[in-house]
């Protein structure tokens, strides 16, 4: 029969071993994400969108995303993300839209809602004229306001 002390510090090793290995995988899951084609080019076309860099600041990162909110799919056909953004500046989310084409993936629309607002700014689609006042808009005040 153990002894309560050494019951103890199993349990407490154990609990450790259950919190290292859960963040491990979410770490993991995380980077996987990251990694995808669908969420890089994303990132690169909000980074070059002047309107919304201007908005968000120099230099603009992506956070972590929140795995259980039921926006996030990615599977074999399409891509659909709410990332988290942040500028020097301003902080919000980047919502991405993607299909497979291929081997590869192309973004189809992007949105951005700045953190505090409710409305979404559509920043980028696939075959809309950059002329759109409502795609791709050059302008900051079409960002800012709500």
């Amino acid at each position: 029969m153990m002894s309560l002390s050494t019951l103890k510090k199993i349990a407490a090793y154990g609990g450790v071993v259950s919190v290292l290995g859960a963040g491990y995988f979410f770490k993991r899951i995380q980077d996987g994400l990251a990694a995808g084609s669908y969420y890089s080019q994303s990132m690169k076309i909000l980074r070059e969108h002047p309107g919304a860099s201007e908005v968000l600041g120099h230099p603009i990162r992506s956070k972590f995303l929140n795995l259980g909110d039921p926006f996030n799919v990615v599977n074999s056909a399409e891509a659909k993300l709410a990332i988290p953004v942040k500028g020097s500046k301003r902080r919000g989310t980047l919502y991405t839209w993607s299909d497979r084409q291929g081997l590869g993936w192309e973004v189809r629309k992007l949105q951005l809602q700045l953190k505090g607002t409710e409305r979404k700014v559509t920043i980028y689609a696939l075959g809309a004229s950059t002329l759109d006042g409502n795609v791709d808009n050059r302008d900051t005040t079409e960002i800012l306001d709500d």
